[in-house]
């Protein structure tokens, strides 16, 4: 047992204790702010700005901005990361804590295959985080250069929805009456869960090109860069065949900036009829890049002796090959639908959607 501390009776002493301290507190290592040691290029040198970080309990700064400039691969590219790091058999104050390059392995595939972090709580090991990180060729040419700065600060912010807090830095924050996790960017709180949303009012189509079906639903940027994620999609409403001769109706799902599984028809359905419709379908996007669509499009007319008996039933698949899903950029998932007019058709016929629901139901 020791005895609490700092106190009257006793100090934090030792680096040990204020090491402790900062993980009893569930304080990060990283930098402060995002202003904090910002990485750019410069010609064949990689130039740290100004800023402060802690590591491992240990408070450090860089007063001005810093060149690092890498050795040149002798043969193939080569990725190197720029690290902060913790030298805990340092022999002088100035080498406890600073800034070093770690050279990657040579190598021909591409990009290069990133060098391993140490981070070690032995007596005399190293505690390194990362900077960025770059791809530098035998020319001496630095490409592909990557922010990976981590930042400091408690891990959950618990607050009320009624009363969100502004802090200085990037958080995640729990709403403690709501249950909903949200991310603070620096400006404004965003939700990242429950991954469930509702559209409790949806639009009309009339024209014989895709329209949207209801207001199309938000993915986060980068969401199914760490593991594969299942979307589905739920749109219903109601519609008007064309009177004189029938119209067949398109439909789409457009999501990633694609669209998705587009397929045709809708009779049989009496010309001049009203009917009912339901979109139900899954959209697949793995890590990699690929990505599939399976559901269907229900139509039930109504006015029938029994109503929930469906008029037909189209099946919306689609696959996409690897690398084909771009899940970097922000992106939306929505039901797009337009009329394919008849022969001779007198009244232009029209889908309307009521409603629409959206699911992360995998990952």
């Amino acid at each position: 047992m020791t005895d609490a501390r700092p106190s009257q009776f006793l100090n934090l002493t030792t680096t040990t204790d204020w090491e402790n301290l900062m993980a009893v507190m569930g304080i990060w290592d990283g930098v402060d702010s995002t202003s904090s040691f910002v990485p750019t290029l410069s010609g064949s040198s990689i130039l740290m700005g100004a800023g402060q970080c802690i590591i491992k309990g240990q408070l450090w700064d860089q007063a001005a901005q810093t060149q690092y400039t890498p050795t040149k691969p002798v043969t193939n590219p080569r990725m190197d990361i720029l690290v902060i790091g913790l030298n805990r058999g340092a022999t002088t104050q100035q080498t406890v804590v600073s800034a070093y390059i770690i050279s990657g392995a040579e190598s021909t595939t591409s990009p290069p295959p990133a060098p391993h972090l140490t981070q070690s709580t032995a007596v005399g090991g190293k505690w390194e985080i990362p900077v960025c990180q770059y791809v530098i060729a035998p020319s001496g040419v630095i490409t592909s250069v990557t922010d990976v700065r981590q930042f400091a600060g408690h891990t959950v912010v618990a607050m009320l929805s009624g009363s969100r807090p502004s802090p200085a830095h990037p958080r995640i924050g729990l709403e403690t009456d709501t249950g909903y996790l949200l991310r603070w960017d620096g400006t404004n709180w965003g939700n990242l869960g429950p991954k469930n949303q509702v559209n409790t009012t949806g639009l009309g189509v009339t024209g014989t090109s895709p329209q949207p079906l209801h207001t199309a639903f938000p993915i986060p940027a980068n969401d199914a860069a760490l593991g594969d994620v299942c979307y589905r999609l739920r749109v219903g409403g109601g519609g008007h065949q064309s009177a004189g001769v029938a119209s067949n109706f398109g439909w789409q799902v457009n999501a990633f900036g694609l669209n998705w599984g587009a397929i045709s028809g809708g009779l049989p359905l009496p010309v001049g009829c009203t009917f009912n419709w339901d979109i139900d379908v899954e959209l697949l996007i793995s890590k990699n890049g690929n990505g599939s669509l399976y559901g269907n499009v229900t139509f039930t007319q109504s006015g029938v002796s029994n109503p929930g008996v469906a008029q037909g039933t189209l099946v919306m698949q689609q696959q996409r090959p690897a690398n084909s899903v771009n899940v970097a950029p922000v992106t939306t998932i929505g039901a797009q639908a337009w009329i394919i007019p008849g022969t001779g058709v007198t009244t232009a016929a029209s889908l309307t959607g009521i409603g629409s629901t959206y699911e992360r139901i995998a990952d």
